[in-house]
């Protein structure tokens, strides 16, 4: 049997997920034994020793030390770039992609003021800062970065606490100076959380001001906060999962790649909630036209719903949508309603008539045709070859 120790925090829901992730991996290995570890059992040789491999997120020197001396096979999942002969990196999740998700999805409700917050000098934040600044330069945009030490909070990503710490103050002060509305990326849904409770201090609206999006989707951090906050899930189950695959190879002999070849895992998606459920258009009502479009898009939404809720004219509706969007009421529907399509698609195992409905569209004929017309592919086809090419369907 393989006694793998696992030293993972599971307070955040990004810990339970990776430890799901591995547990779902262990259970189809029925040579696989898998332990909890808590700080006071570090300390102890003889335990430690008992081990054949470790999963591990290891916050600092002397954490590292301690597994180290063990001398056995450990997966560092901080992959912070720890230095050891009996460590092999975890496997990341894809930060390229994240960062890119982020931009688009502020870009797509036509910010053009961003700002990044995160953390100094920590890998997966800093990957995150320059995809997202990367993407929004390729489309003109300057991106405005507020980092605080390690020291100061990140280390609130090992622990049980979310609220702000040292620099609460200058994180608000900071906010204060960004041009509004301004569409702000934070590295994780802590970070999120603690800016969201800066806007309030500063008396800044969100999303009105401010909109929001983290990383993670801790739904205990993203729904118990007003307003709920939007995030991007990363995929931990499957970090999990492939990082246990990783060091059971390792403990069957096998090389495993350095980093330059590390597996990254694709993020699962973006889940909008109110934090940046805004659009900064003008007039305003035609922001909460976007707004409800997206909120109503799966009851069959018509173009005379939407006219009907803003109680406005026809024809000052349409001239809106075409002066500042590009578009019609009808194609925008449209547009959103297939995003989800492809999103149910990538995600579930839904037949192609329940995801038409889900939807919002009339038939499942009607979806079929629509879907083909603007993808080239039909659903099926489409989402075959999603699964085939994870990059498909971002």
């Amino acid at each position: 049997m393989k006694q793998i120790g696992l030293y993972i925090e599971r307070q955040r829901a990004w810990g339970r997920c990776v430890c799901e992730g591995i547990a779902a991996y262990a259970q189809d290995h029925p040579d696989w034994t898998l332990h909890m570890l808590e700080v006071g059992d570090l300390a102890k040789p003889k335990t430690m020793r008992s081990f054949d491999g470790f999963i591990a997120r290891i916050p600092d020197a002397r954490t590292a030390a301690r597994f180290q001396s063990t001398r056995k096979p450990v997966a560092d999942m901080t992959n912070e770039g720890v230095k050891a002969d009996n460590f092999i990196a975890g496997v990341q999740h894809d930060n390229l992609a994240i960062g890119q998700i982020a931009a688009r999805h502020f870009l797509e409700h036509r910010f053009t003021n961003f700002a990044f917050c995160g953390y100094e000098g920590i890998r997966f934040s800093c990957e995150r800062r320059d995809s997202y600044r990367r993407c929004l330069r390729l489309n003109r945009y300057p991106c405005a970065v507020y980092e605080s030490a390690y020291d100061n909070d990140a280390r609130a990503t090992l622990s049980d606490r979310i609220e702000a710490g040292k620099d609460a103050v200058a994180l608000g002060r900071w906010l204060l100076t960004l041009p509004r509305p301004c569409a702000v990326f934070c590295v994780n849904d802590i970070r999120c959380y603690q800016v969201v409770k800066a806007c309030r201090s500063a008396c800044l609206q969100v999303p009105k001001d401010i909109a929001l999006l983290g990383v993670d989707n801790d739904t205990l951090v993203c729904n118990f906060v007003s307003p709920m906050l939007s995030s991007i899930d990363p995929d931990a189950f499957q970090v999990g999962r492939a990082t246990a695959e990783r060091i059971d190879r390792c403990l069957d002999g096998a090389l495993v790649p350095p980093d330059g070849r590390m597996p990254r895992v694709s993020p699962r998606e973006l889940v909008v909630r109110a934090s940046s459920q805004t659009f900064p258009v003008s007039p305003d009502w035609l922001s909460d036209a976007l707004v409800f479009i997206r909120r109503n898009y799966h009851r069959h939404l018509t173009a005379s719903a939407v006219y009907a809720y803003l109680n406005r004219s026809h024809t000052r509706i349409d001239a809106a949508f075409r002066a500042q969007l590009g578009t019609t009421v009808q194609q925008e529907i449209r547009r959103v309603s297939l995003a989800e399509a492809e999103r149910l698609l990538r995600l579930t195992e839904l037949s192609v008539a329940e995801i038409a409905n889900r939807a919002g569209f009339a038939s499942q004929q009607y979806f079929c045709n629509v879907f083909t017309s603007a993808n080239g592919l039909s659903p099926s086809l489409w989402r075959r070859k999603s699964h085939e090419s994870p990059d498909a369907g971002q």
